[in-house]
């Protein structure tokens, strides 16, 4: 929270001028999610669902269409370090040097399924999702997210498409 307390002061002038803010969490922040009751002048959401002149909104991060982001990883990766991170980068960058010890590693996880995931997690969005996107994965997901009428509304991918089909 201190790395992003300037943000949060800007939200903060925001709701004091009589704009109502909605913070919808994602993978990057999802710890927020958890201080519903610390004193923030506004709400933290993991889905939002908003009328407005009958039309209904969802609003997402998007993290849950990215079958590469798992919740079991979220609280680790908000919580670490800067640090933990450059671990994560050297981790990464041997790995895909084609160090040897890296296979040994992984293969004390169940079928390197976990190993996997955590590579996937270390991907930036814009490369992990090239293939899904074109392939469309990630707008059926989130088409098939919501309710017939409702609105969505997310991030996470870098991959902006509208449904002109259902809305």
């Amino acid at each position: 929270m201190l790395e992003n307390a300037d943000i949060f002061g800007k939200l903060q002038n925001l709701q004091k001028s009589g704009i109502t803010v909605y913070y919808v969490a994602g993978n990057h922040d999802y710890h927020v999610s958890k201080l519903k009751n610390f004193g923030y002048q506004f709400a933290f959401y993991e889905e939002l669902l908003l009328t407005i002149d009958d039309i209904k909104y969802k609003f997402l991060h998007g993290y849950e269409f990215d079958r590469g982001q798992d919740k079991i990883y979220f609280d680790a990766l908000c919580y670490s370090t800067d640090e933990l991170g450059d671990i994560a980068d050297n981790a990464w960058e041997i790995y895909n040097s084609g160090k040897s010890w890296w296979r040994r590693i992984s293969g004390f996880f169940k079928k390197g399924k976990d190993m996997r995931n955590l590579k996937t997690l270390l991907t930036p969005p814009e490369e992990r999702l090239k293939d899904v996107v074109v392939a469309g994965e990630v707008e059926k997901k989130a088409c098939n997210s919501v309710e017939k009428g409702e609105v969505l509304i997310f991030g996470h991918t870098h991959k902006p498409f509208i449904n002109t089909k259902e809305n």
